[in-house]
Formats: C-alpha cells, structure tokens, sequence
C-alpha cells in the first residue's frame, strides 16, 4: 500500500509534466506580463515620487513660518511627508503658545494635510489649492510676516526661551551654591581648603547676586510670555484695533549681559572646582 506522501509526490510530478510544455510554449506571453507589470510598478513608483517632489517643494518655504490653530498662535517648526502611496500625508509639526496665570509654554501639535494622487499637480495649482482647503477643514492658517500676530509671536517665542534658559541657570546655580557650602564647611581646619575661605566666600556671594538678577529675569520674562499669550487670545477683529509695539516687548541687552556674567560665573566655578580637585589629589 502506497502512503499519501507518495501519491502526493506523484500528482507533483505529474502536474510538472503537464505544466512544462505549457509554460515552454507560453513563455513570451509570461515574460510580456511580467515587464508589463514591473512598468506598472515603476509608473506607481514615479508618481509617489512627484507627489513626494510636489509637497515638499510647495511646503518647504513654509517653515518657519508663523501661524494659528484654532485659538493658538505658534510656529511651523518642522514639515515631513508621511504614509504609504495612496494615503500620503503632509506632516506639520507645530509649536504653539499658551499661557495661564502661572506660566506660559510652547507646546506640540501636528496637524496632517492628505495629499492629492495627481503627479505635476504644482502645475495647475492642484496640490496648492487642496492643501489650502485642508488647512481651511482644520482651522489653520498661516499669518503674514508683517501682521501684528506675527510679530507678537516672534516676540513671544523670544521671551520663552528666555523663561527656559532662566530655569536652567537657577538650577545651575542652586548646584554651585550646594557645592561651595559643601566646601566651606569642610574649609575650617583642613589645610589644604581653609586658604580658600575667602574666595568661596566671594564665590557664594557673586552666586546669591547673579541669582537675584536672573530670578528677576525669569519673572519679567514669565510676564512679557503671559501677556502676549493673552493677547494673542484676544479676538481677531479687536486684536487688530490694539496698538501693539513689540519693540517695547524686547529687552535683548540686559538679557545679553545677564547671560554673559552667568556664563563668566560658572567658568570661574569650574576653574576653582579643578584647582581644588588638583590640591587634594
């Protein structure tokens, strides 16, 4: 008695022999099918491309570019294009601004843009008007660089990093003021610290004034952010009644040197940390 897999093996054999003149005498047919449906795929592939080309060249100057969501003002910070073909999205990548009675921040948000499938479509403004439409759907919009809402983000946008860049310099410091009370309460009686007094002593009070100075920083920072967030909430129509001067908003100097004498401070710090790990190696 035969068992299944020999009958299987032989109806393969048999439908080899079948199947093989066949496929001898049909082969140009095969070959043809296969070169027509690999240009098939390269034509898929082509027009991927050029809806790729076409987005990217219609988004590319839009980064950067100052613009609003629903009620939020912020900044098109980076574009991508997305999905598999057929489903192609344009990706923005937004920062948007906020702010409530305790503090203001940027904050993310992505809004996806469905592309259209017509290749060359920047020729005929196809692309162009379908992405606007989109951005209409979602209630975005770009804002002119002149308009006061464009300037009162920039402005914004500069005092938040100001804000950031305050919060990290009080950490900073709060380190380097833990560091030299450490080191002062070891100085009495070690002969290798207690020479050092009088500098850590000059160090803690340089920290104790930059600190005044930059926690004064952050909170006019954290109320310029404030107030132009609440502005920028304000309704369209009464926003642009205000009389609005960013350049009062500004005050780029003082923060310059603010950040030059925090800097100037932790060099030194470093420096005298490695005279001190120096002597007591």
């Amino acid at each position: 008695m035969s068992s299944p897999e020999s009958k299987s093996c032989v109806w393969i054999i048999l439908g080899a022999l079948v199947a093989l003149p066949i496929l001898i005498a049909l082969w140009p047919l095969f070959l043809i099918g296969g070169l027509l449906a690999l240009g098939v795929w390269g034509v898929i592939a082509y027009l991927d491309l050029m809806v790729v080309q076409d987005a990217t060249a219609w988004a590319d100057p839009l980064l950067g570019r100052i613009c609003r969501l629903g009620h939020h003002h912020g900044l098109i910070k980076q574009l991508q294009v997305r999905g598999e073909w057929g489903k192609r999205q344009l990706v923005l990548d937004l920062k948007l601004l906020e702010g409530d009675d305790t503090d203001a921040r940027l904050f993310d948000r992505d809004i996806h843009l469905p592309l259209s499938q017509h290749p060359g479509s920047m020729a005929n403004v196809g692309l162009a008007a379908s992405l606007r439409r989109r951005m209409r759907e979602q209630d975005f919009e770009l804002i002119n660089h002149l308009a006061v809402e464009a300037q009162a983000m920039q402005s914004a946008i500069g005092w938040i990093e100001e804000l950031n860049w305050s919060r990290q310099a009080l950490t900073t410091l709060g380190q380097m003021e833990m560091d030299v009370q450490e080191t002062l309460d070891l100085a009495p009686g070690n002969a290798l610290l207690e020479p050092a007094i009088p500098q850590l002593q000059e160090a803690q009070r340089r920290i104790h004034a930059e600190r005044s100075q930059i926690e004064e920083g952050l909170h006019e920072a954290l109320d310029r952010s404030q107030q132009l967030a609440e502005f920028l909430t304000v309704p369209a129509s009464v926003r642009r009644m205000l009389n609005f001067d960013p350049t009062s908003f500004d005050n780029r100097t003082r923060l310059k040197d603010l950040r030059r004498t925090f800097n100037d401070l932790v060099l030194l710090n470093d420096t005298f940390r490695e005279l001190s790990e120096q002597k007591l190696a």
